[in-house]
């Protein structure tokens, strides 16, 4: 999980930004008077004005992608979850040592949670700024939602931090609890979260210990940052404990009692808000959940699905393409299009295809590999791989030992460039799929099979690939080419 959380040199309130911009023109001022002879202040002015644009800048959340369904309801969560568990018995039968039994714990669990009557609300936030206090304060309103402290952010490094966003995650709704303007360290927290899908509540705690001017123009400024991405009505002031009042009592005798006095928590506006949105919202909140978090166990899945099928793709190909380099040296090949159609072999297209759920028939893939070949050669890749792999045995003991060599080396590597491009293109179908968006009848078609072999084969054609390629093929081809080419 990528998360953004670096400290800045920016990572304070506005007002502060502000009084360092005040620094900056004064310093700029005394440095005008200094050199007033050699022009005018307008280049000063300029200066500290863009200082404190850069400083004050408003960097806009990104607004999180449109994933939903058109309609967010309780049968779109269900075909969520059908689809999650689909992918996960593919999952569970491609990979024997995959901890199936867990995950399938977790989506039985999402089924479950449909019928839950009660929310889950995360309260997140830095350290100190009241969350143990507003998720007390919060219990006692009685509203139907369960409310979790999630550890801090921004405390002992960065290494709980993805912990803690992905519990909130996994919850309804958040409550993102800042004790004044928002810095840029949690702007990003902020960014992350409807990033990935998860709108925050953003309560502005401890409002009480700001003047009631000082409090809105807090509150104006958060909203300004958030403006576009976050509703007014989801950024509350709140005093979840405010401080103690000292209160001066004067009694019929004169004398004076003075104590503190602990006022009650006021989180009027942030109860109230809860609740409409509870009762406008909440199966909403719940479906949004399920949708987001099989989202994010099914991208998991893939990922995991991805590396292993390229794992078992790869090893298919090296197999592939040495036996194509052991057939082109023993019977050397008198032309370019021969040499592809060594090198580019039905079986190599039906092994990959199998391994993506990709099935073909023994005609299907020979035409598909003839098709290769025929773009290859039309592309000119047969002929700059073969001067490719002669160059770089121009320096090799492998040029005087065999005359086959080039031939042998360059069907392996011809091998390996179609091989690969049928792993992206087979990796593309596959994720068009998973995506809900199935490719029609043309998706192996010359030009899209053009495009994806002219890149493979810039990836492949590096110095260092072809050596590599060269040394395995001393290995496997010429076991002995070392000790005959060893001085006596």
């Amino acid at each position: 999980m990528a998360l953004p959380l670096s400290k800045s040199l920016t990572d304070k309130p506005l007002w502060l930004l502000g009084a360092g911009v005040a620094g900056v023109w004064l310093a700029l001022e005394v440095l005008n008077q200094a050199l007033h002879g050699l022009g005018s202040w307008l280049p000063a002015g300029a200066v500290a004005v863009g200082a404190g644009l850069w400083l004050t800048r408003r960097r806009p959340l990104p607004v999180a992608p449109v994933t939903e369904p058109s309609t967010l309801d309780r049968a779109a969560a269900e075909r969520a979850i059908a689809r999650a568990q689909g992918l996960l018995n593919l999952v569970a039968a491609e990979l024997p040592t995959f901890a199936a039994q867990d995950w399938q714990a977790q989506l039985d669990r999402l089924t479950q949670d449909l019928d839950r009557s009660r929310l889950a609300l995360a309260i997140l936030g830095g350290p100190a700024v009241g969350k143990s206090a507003l998720a007390n304060s919060l219990g006692a309103a009685a509203l139907a939602i369960d409310y979790r402290e999630l550890p801090s952010l921004f405390v002992g490094g960065e290494t709980q931090d993805p912990i803690t966003l992905d519990l909130a995650l996994q919850a309804d709704r958040a409550l993102f609890v800042t004790a004044g303007d928002i810095t840029e360290t949690e702007y990003e927290i902020l960014e992350w979260l409807l990033a990935h899908e998860q709108a925050p509540i953003v309560v502005f705690n401890k409002a009480d210990r700001y003047l009631p001017a000082d409090r809105d123009t807090v509150l104006t400024t958060i909203q300004h940052r958030l403006h576009g991405q976050l509703a007014p009505t989801a950024i509350i002031p709140t005093a979840a404990a405010p401080a103690a009042i000292k209160v001066r009592k004067h009694a019929a005798d004169g004398t004076v009692q003075e104590f503190l006095e602990q006022p009650e928590p006021d989180l009027g506006a942030l109860v109230t808000g809860l609740q409409n949105t509870l009762m406008a919202e909440g199966d909403h909140w719940r479906w949004r959940t399920t949708l987001r978090r099989t989202r994010q166990m099914t991208q998991q899945w893939q990922t995991t699905l991805k590396a292993d099928r390229r794992d078992r793709a790869i090893g298919a190909i090296e197999q592939s393409q040495w036996i194509a380099a052991a057939t082109a040296f023993a019977n050397p090949l008198p032309g370019l299009d021969l040499l592809a159609t060594a090198a580019i072999n039905g079986q190599l297209v039906m092994d990959l295809g199998q391994i993506y759920q990709q099935r073909f028939s023994l005609d299907r893939a020979q035409a598909i590999a003839q098709t290769l070949g025929e773009v290859m050669l039309k592309l000119g890749l047969v002929e700059l791989g073969s001067q490719a792999i002669a160059t770089a045995l121009k320096t090799s003991a492998l040029t005087y030992l065999a005359g086959g060599a080039i031939q042998g080396l360059s069907a392996a590597y011809l091998t390996r460039v179609a091989g690969l491009s049928l792993v992206e293109l087979f990796q593309a179908h596959v994720e068009a799929e998973w995506a809900g968006q199935p490719e029609g009848e043309n998706w192996l078609s010359p030009d899209r099979l053009s495009t994806i072999l002219r890149r493979v084969f810039e990836q492949t054609r590096q110095s260092t690939i072809i050596q590599t390629l060269i040394d395995q093929g001393r290995d496997r081809l010429f076991p002995n080419a070392a000790t005959s080419a060893a001085p006596n």
